[in-house]
Order: structure tokens, then C-alpha cells, then sequence
């Protein structure tokens, strides 16, 4: 299951405490974390003023636990994902490559246009937005969970791709008018993703690295593979768990005992939830698009508004079968970021993201120091 959310709103019960007003207090959460919900490890990082004042982790990085969890370790980032490809949005509006005014069927060629006629309407800000017209999340209307009944409307190979997904999407019949309405989606941005493409007329993971992660000073972010073969250098192992909501979109058998290999078509929802990178290089995607100056900023103030609601404040969250992710801008200006290599259920996220929370914000007393120089 992939989630995002805003900013915390009102904090649940947490049934823990934590003493202390140092970055201790982060460490004694992840412990207790580990504890509570069997986590195999976290890993998390700290920005303040343009430095790097925490990175730091407990656990395994593996299942086996012979392999000690670090702050670079990579881990697919789930919906956080969406940041990078929204921020591609926006600075293509800055750079004039991309009008987010633009209708998207002017940019895309459809094959098979939808039997309605408001597709049409769909601009690049709607998808931007979550508001193109689908309501098309949760299990099981998420396309995330249909590759093989996609696959087989289009007569397509498994796993669907890119464009398979986005020809699908297409075509469907709209919920609501374009513009109308909020509902939070996968699929819009995976035809964002092509939208995208068109524009810039690159690949995508080309014009995200042109465009945010190398302006961002990241270099260790890639797009995920589907299978545990293709695990990628310093990447996690992930923790998952067999249900009946799974099926293999390799060969759409429902027998997938790790849903983490072989149960997500991270090919397919490239631009929506496929990367992966470390806590410190989330941080750094953060604080790439913080407005404060301090770290270099990577889109204009203009463009910054369009991305999130409120510059000064603001949260990216994913979960998915084996990870979950949180990245945020605190109002303070502090860049924090989350990452565990599993995921579980509302209780688990709830803790993940407000039990962070709650002992970040409880620190006073932050290093002076700055650790990017160990982790280039």
C-alpha cells in the first residue's frame, strides 16, 4: 500500500515517553520503534542551517541482522517519490520547458482516448495536484494492485510499463471534473511522469537527475527493480509479508510470498514511488527545496508554492510492502527524514511518523557540526 500525507495534524496517544532534549532522543524513539512493531532497523538524517547535523541509525540493514543498518544505506522511498517528480514539474515551469497550464492530451499521444470527453481537461497541474479525476487508490482500486488485469486489457506482456499504465489510465472513465476535487493518487503521477518525458523530451529518470537530484547534490538515488536479484549496491533488504492483495506482476500468480519481491511493479510506477535513496540524500532533496537559502535551492519561491501548500511547513510520507519513508520541513527550518526497511499497518505508520515527530521536536540541543564531508 502506498501513502502520503501533509503535515501532522493532531497527534495520537503514543503510549511512550522520551527524556532528554538531545539528538539521544531520536536514537531512544527508533529503539523503542524496533521494539514496538519488530522492525528490522531505521535509518534517519538531520539538516539544520544547510548542514548535517544528524545522520545516524539502529538495526539491520538485512534480514539475517548481519549487516548493521547506516544512515546512506539506500531504501526505496515509496510515494516520497513524488517530491522528486513534482519538483521536476515546477522547475521545468521555471526553466519555461513545461506549462503547468498545459493540457495533457496536447502533450501526450493517446492510442486509446477515453470514452470521456474531460479528459481533455486535464492539465499538468491537476496531476500536479492530485486533482486529474480519478479516484483510483486504496486496495483494490489502485492500478498499483491491477497490473495483471491491465496487462490483459491491454494485450501487453507483464509487468505493465510506464506507458502501458499511463495508455490505461487514459482511457478510463473520470470520477469527478478535472480541477473539482482533491483525491490523492498513484497513477496520476506515473502520467505525469510521461508528460514529463514529452516536454522535456527525455527519459525519465534522465530529467529528474538533470533537473533535482544533481542540482540537489544527490548522486546515490536510482530507480528501483522489482526483484531481490536486482537490489541495488548499499539498498536495504526488505521485510514483507504475504497477503492475499498481492499478485505477481511478473507472471500474476497470487502466490507471492514476499510482496516486497515480486508484488510491486516499481518499473511501472516509476515516477509515483520507485526511488530509492538514503535517509541523507532525502534530506538533502528537502532541504534542496526549503526556500530558506541556506542549502541551495533548487526552484524559485514561485515554483516552491505550487509544490507544497505551505513553504514554511510541510511533509511527504510513503509506505509500501517492505519500506516506509518521511521526509519533512519542520517550521523551525529543520529537515528531518525517516526511512525503515519494512512496513505495517496504521498503527505502525501513525507511530513512524508521529512518534518521530515527537522526539525531534523535543531536541534543544542540536550539534554544531556539519556532517556532510563524511558522507559525499
Amino acid at each position: 500500500m502506498l501513502i502520503a500525507t501533509g503535515c501532522a495534524g493532531d497527534e495520537p496517544d503514543r503510549g511512550f515517553s522520551i527524556d532528554g532534549d538531545d539528538p539521544g532522543r531520536i536514537e531512544e524513539f527508533a529503539a523503542g520503534f524496533q521494539d514496538r512493531h519488530d522492525a528490522p532497523g531505521l535509518a534517519w538524517a538531520v539538516i539544520r542551517n544547510g548542514r548535517l547535523v544528524v545522520a545516524d541509525a539502529v538495526g539491520s540493514a538485512d534480514l539475517a541482522g548481519t549487516e548493521t543498518m547506516r544512515p546512506d544505506h539506500r531504501f526505496r522511498i515509496a510515494s516520497v517519490s513524488k517530491l522528486v517528480t513534482g519538483a521536476a514539474a515546477v522547475a521545468g515551469s521555471d526553466a519555461g520547458w513545461l506549462e503547468l497550464d498545459s493540457g495533457v492530451t496536447d502533450l501526450l499521444a493517446v492510442p486509446n482516448p477515453s470514452i470521456d470527453e474531460r479528459i481533455d481537461d486535464i492539465t499538468v497541474g491537476h496531476l500536479l495536484d492530485h486533482r486529474a479525476g480519478w479516484r483510483l487508490s486504496g486496495f483494490p482500486e489502485d492500478p498499483l494492485f491491477r497490473n495483471v488485469e491491465i496487462a490483459s486489457d491491454l494485450g501487453v506482456a507483464l509487468p505493465p510499463s510506464p506507458d502501458d499504465l499511463t495508455n490505461w489510465a487514459m482511457a478510463q472513465q473520470l470520477d469527478f471534473m478535472p480541477g473539482s476535487e482533491y483525491h490523492y493518487t498513484n497513477i496520476g503521477y506515473v502520467v505525469l511522469g510521461r508528460v514529463l518525458e514529452s516536454a522535456a523530451d527525455a527519459a525519465y529518470e534522465d530529467l529528474a537527475t538533470r533537473w533535482v537530484l544533481d542540482p540537489s547534490g544527490i548522486t546515490g538515488a536510482s530507480l528501483a527493480g522489482i526483484t531481490r536479484d536486482e537490489r541495488l549496491p548499499g539498498e536495504v533488504e526488505y521485510q514483507s509479508f504475504p497477503s492475499a492483495m498481492w499478485e505477481s506482476v511478473l507472471d500474476g500468480s497470487a502466490d507471492v510470498p514476499e510482496p516486497a519481491y515480486g508484488g510491486l511493479n516499481l518499473e511501472g510506477f516509476d515516477a509515483s514511488s520507485a526511488w530509492v535513496m538514503s535517509p541523507i540524500d532525502m534530506a538533502r532533496l528537502g532541504a534542496a527545496l526549503d526556500g530558506n537559502g541556506d542549502y541551495p535551492d533548487i526552484v524559485s519561491p514561485t515554483a516552491l508554492s505550487r509544490l507544497v501548500d505551505t513553504p514554511d511547513e510541510w511533509s511527504y510520507s510513503g509506505g509500501m510492502a517492505g519500506s516506509s519513508s518521511f521526509l519533512a520541513r519542520l517550521q523551525d527550518g529543520t529537515i528531518v527524514a525517516l526511512a525503515a526497511n519494512t512496513f505495517g499497518d496504521e498503527d505502525f505508520f501513525e507511530d513512524f511518523v508521529f512518534g518521530f515527530l515527537y522526539a525531534v521536536e523535543g531536541v534543544a540541543r542540536w550539534p554544531d557540526r556539519d556532517l556532510f564531508p563524511e558522507f559525499q
